[in-house]
């Protein structure tokens, strides 16, 4: 009998793992997402490197 109490206690652990799962699931999708706002100031940072064209060539390759 204790058998056939563990597999039902089992069972009601599994669902509610599963049922807790998809609330977290469905919440997190719902969440809206946004991005931070640009700075006042669009100051363009590029990026310049100090490898020649050759060397940047045979990174490139593999």
């Amino acid at each position: 009998m204790s058998f056939i109490a563990l597999i039902i206690f089992s069972i009601m652990i599994i669902v509610a793992v599963t049922i807790i799962s998809l609330l977290v699931t469905k919440k997190g999708y719902s969440f809206e997402h946004t991005i931070d706002p640009l700075p006042k100031n669009h100051e363009q940072h590029t990026h310049t490197s100090s490898l020649s064209d050759d060397e940047e060539r045979k990174i490139r390759r593999h």
